[in-house]
């Protein structure tokens, strides 16, 4: 089948129905060794929001996954970007620290993935995803033996041939990752047109970008609409909600068939990349450059392989999937991980209670953006405007505590928000300006400028520059910023 899969090499089943599988509890069978599971199937997944699933009930065997596994119901990605989420969540390495924070950025060999550990200790490692992932341009197919990626045929022929991979690898021990994106905008009608779909630029037949590298012009086609902050109508808004509820549903589907190629007693791990935001916060349908729960909450979910059935409510972010699957395997977890073992949540223990970062993704300066706008005034053109507005160290910077309150500090304007999750879960009320949280408030914005001052010295150091003289560290947050990965 040759095809738009770069020259990826090729290289394996005992299939139930996902039905079947998860009334068996996901114990036992041909996918579990004496040792623990011999199958590990990694599903990651793009824009599938948390809260709307299981308010609309869209992804059925993804919900059942999560009531018969380790579900992490707090779990956020550190960058609502893809191929940079995908690089922490393959080496459990914070964006700081493996430093793929950008398109066309590239993660370094030297960090070691997880399927480079799983090969060397003698795991079949394949690779199938959505053109998105771009594992070769990215550098995300470090070690996996078989790597295909599927630009033309769609998802549907990504699983089928994940599936016959199952059926023909008889390795002892199989690890398999599939990447679907089918959920984030663009929104395509599942089996139709896709220039029927909603979007921010014009496609063909085929959902390509008719002017790539020109989507910001906000062209329109057979009723596409815009997104990002682009306002949208009610109409185009509950349209574009349908199609994106489609979209999941397909999604789920395709995730009950790769399952159940898996096999009964295989390890099932699910984790999103990233949220969307679908209207809140003044943001229409996009996900990169916000750090609102919208973007930043991801499923992540683990189950079979004996794994009990539980939720665990800690903050956990995409750093800790690495570090729990090599523990869990009982394999060595690398010194340099930023992420830690969420294994205790099953193993009678409790999870290290620690706060979780998070930094926006790559903007784009379109006219109008209000944090682009800030930045005009003071430069010597716009175009050099442009140039500081994409400096990772300018990013929007959160940080959720393991008390469930939320910072947000802006770097452009030295802005910073606060909010109580727990009463809160839609961040609409800032109470930064309230006096009984003047000292978390304090302590917030003083971690998020130093993270933001490191990220400055070593943007700097890249260039060449001389960074700036940071201040004064006291211990808590050294300690901090050690497990964050900044120091």
């Amino acid at each position: 089948m040759e095809n738009a899969r770069n020259g990826f090499s090729r290289s394996g089943r005992c299939s139930l129905g996902v039905g079947l599988f998860l009334l068996a509890g996901l114990g036992g069978g041909c996918g579990e060794g004496r040792d623990g599971p011999s199958t590990v199937l990694l599903v990651t997944v793009d824009g599938v929001r948390v809260d709307r699933v299981a308010a609309r009930s869209t992804a059925p065997r993804l919900e059942a996954l999560g009531d018969a596994g380790v579900r992490f119901s707090s779990a956020r990605t550190p960058v609502p970007h893809r191929r940079s989420a995908l690089a922490t969540l393959m080496t459990g390495l914070a964006p700081a620290v493996h430093q793929l924070r950008d398109d066309g950025h590239v993660l370094f060999e030297e960090h070691e993935s997880l399927a480079e550990r799983l090969g060397a200790a003698g795991w079949s490692t394949a690779a199938f995803v959505a053109p998105g992932a771009l594992v070769e341009e990215a550098g995300l197919g470090q070690g996996f033996a078989v790597r295909e990626r599927f630009d033309e045929e769609g998802e549907d022929a990504l699983v089928a041939r994940a599936a016959e991979w199952l059926a023909e690898d008889r390795a002892e021990r199989r690890f398999v990752w599939c990447h679907l994106d089918g959920p984030s905008a663009p929104y395509l009608p599942v089996g139709g047109d896709p220039r029927d779909g909603f979007s921010f630029f014009e496609v063909d037949a085929r959902g390509r970008p008719l002017h790539p590298g020109n989507d910001r012009a906000h062209r329109h086609a057979r009723g596409l609409v815009v997104f990002g902050r682009k306002p949208t109508s009610a109409a185009e808004r509950k349209r574009a909600l349908a199609l994106k509820d489609a979209e999941v549903r397909a999604f789920d589907a395709r995730l009950g068939r790769l399952v159940g190629a898996a096999g009964e007693g295989a390890l099932v791990v699910v984790a999103g990349t990233h949220g969307e935001s679908l209207g809140e916060h003044g943001v229409r349908f996009d996900h990169v450059e916000e750090v609102f729960d919208s973007t930043l909450r991801v499923p992540l979910v683990l189950a079979g392989g004996g794994l009990p059935a539980l939720e665990e409510t800690a903050p956990v972010d995409l750093a800790d999937v690495a570090p729990t699957l090599l523990d869990h395997l009982g394999l060595e977890v690398p010194a340099a991980a930023t992420g830690r073992s969420l294994t205790a949540a099953w193993r009678g223990g409790a999870i290290e209670a620690r706060p979780t970062f998070a930094q926006s993704g790559p903007p784009t300066p379109w006219p109008g953006h209000p944090r682009f706008a800030s930045l005009v005034g003071g430069a010597a053109s716009p175009a050099a405007a442009a140039r500081s507005f994409r400096d990772p160290s300018l990013r929007l910077r959160a940080l959720v505590t393991p008390s469930r309150r939320k910072f947000v500090l802006d770097p452009i304007d030295g802005a910073l928000s606060a909010f109580e999750l727990d009463g809160d879960p839609g961040e609409s009320v800032d109470r930064s300006a309230d006096p009984a949280w003047a000292d978390d408030v304090a302590r917030a914005r003083a971690l998020l400028e130093t993270i933001v001052a490191l990220d400055r010295a070593r943007v700097l150091a890249a260039s060449g520059s001389s960074p700036p003289r940071l201040p004064p560290l006291d211990r808590a947050v050294v300690g901090l910023l050690r497990e964050a990965g900044y120091l």
